[in-house]
């Protein structure tokens, strides 16, 4: 069974497990490197799925702006 980050490139790093854990620094450098904000991952969950499952407010407002 797929899991919410089981895959992923280098260039786009695990960027939902950035935001499930609030990592500010490494969504930033995700698409600083050209990662679609919106792009989905194998179970269908985009990084915004993964902030709010996770808690994340303020990662949740930055993918929102972004």
């Amino acid at each position: 069974m797929a899991t919410a980050g089981a895959r992923y490139e280098a260039r786009t790093g695990n960027i939902w497990s950035y935001a499930h854990r609030g990592d500010l620094t490494g969504l930033k450098a995700a698409l600083a490197r050209g990662v679609d904000v919106n792009m989905s991952n194998t179970v269908g969950w985009t990084p915004a799925h993964a902030a709010a499952a996770g808690g994340q407010t303020k990662a949740l407002r930055f993918l929102a702006k972004a």
